[in-house]
Parts: structure tokens; sequence; C-alpha cells
């Protein structure tokens, strides 16, 4: 009997470490929280020691875009932003996170070559075919909003996420992150400060 009772809690621990290491979440990490700004109501997740927002970032009446300017666009897959708005768009007790945090989530979930298949949303409802790897094991639930130029041209909705970073590479660009729909990786690049691209915002420690 006890050696039954040891076998099952040897079991048990190992499912728990396996799901850690998988960068997997249990039912009480993650929630909602509203933006006192405007009322919204965002969806929120704990990966590893981290908490991010699990949709993206919706706030703005001005000086942010939907893709080719349609409202639904926005309401679907959230606003695109200019890095100079972007600094200050997170609500209160959140920030956008910078490239060292990024860093910490890929990690957490094994590497930038595995972690967008495990950050993607699941089906090709907002991700076109093939949503390579896509199995969401994170939570973080990235979709596809695509980017616009700095001369207002608007690309790759349905295809690719690119999200901001507050770290810049150099004068003209900072550190963002993509993912692809026909990738597992999440990629490390550099994009003009001047282009509007996705946030996720991550909550202040």
């Amino acid at each position: 009997m006890k050696q039954s009772i040891i076998l099952i809690m040897a079991c048990l621990i190992n499912v728990c470490i396996t799901k850690a290491q998988e960068g997997s979440i249990d039912n009480d990490q993650h929630g909602t929280f509203t933006d006192e700004r405007d009322g919204q109501t965002y969806k929120w997740v704990e990966i590893g020691n981290q908490i991010w927002m699990a949709e993206n970032l919706n706030f703005g009446k001005s000086n942010y875009y939907c893709y080719k300017g349609n409202i639904q666009n926005c309401e679907t897959f959230g606003k695109l932003y200019p890095w100079k708005k972007a600094k200050k768009a997170c609500p209160t007790s959140w920030h956008l996170p910078d490239d060292t945090e990024w860093v910490v989530l890929t990690d957490f979930l094994g590497g930038e070559s595995i972690a967008g298949g495990k950050m993607k949303e699941i089906g090709i409802m907002q991700w076109e075919t093939p949503n390579a790897s896509a199995t969401n094991s994170s939570g973080f639930t990235a979709i596809p909003g695509g980017y616009r130029d700095q001369t207002g041209y608007c690309f790759k909705l349905g295809t690719a996420a690119y999200f901001w970073s507050s770290s810049e590479a150099d004068l003209f660009q900072l550190w963002v992150r993509s993912i692809e729909n026909g990738i597992s990786s999440v990629d490390r690049i550099q994009v003009n400060k001047k282009n509007s691209l996705s946030i996720r915002c991550i909550k202040d420690e």
C-alpha cells in the first residue's frame, strides 16, 4: 500500500515538473483585469515568474492605428502603436517589456527556436494556414496583427505578430519580437522606431 502511494506521488510530481518545463499553465495562473482608463477588460497569464497580458493592447483614440484603418481590426487584433506612443501606452502597474524580459519569457518556454509555437493561438481563425507548431501551451495567445510602416502602408495581417520592446538597438531601431504562421520560432529582430506594432504589456514586479 505504501509503495503504491509513493508511486502515485512520484507520478504526480513528474507531471508537474513536465508541465513547468513545457511552459504550460494551470487554472490559477490566469485571469482578467480592467484598464481603468477606458474600462476595457484584458486577459492575463502567468508564465514562469512573469505576468503578461494575454491579449494585444487596444487603448487610445489618437495617434494609434487600426490595420488599414479598419476599426474591426483593432477590436480583433488590438491597435498598432508607433514607439513614442508605445512607451507610455500600458496601464498603471503594467509596462512595455524590455529586451531582457522577452528573453526571460522565451528561455522559460524552451528557447527562441520553439517558443513561438507555444505562444501562438491555435487554429486558423486568426492565423493563416499552416500556423506551424501552434499549441498555445503558455497561454500567451499571440495573434497576427501585422504592422504599419512609417509611410502608412500595412503588412502581414494574419501571417505575423510583431511586439515592441522598450530596448533600443541603435538610434533609429528597437529590439522587437516577431512570430510567423509558417514557423515555430520567436525571432529577435530590429525594427525602425517609426513603424507601428502591437503591444503586450507585462506586470510590474
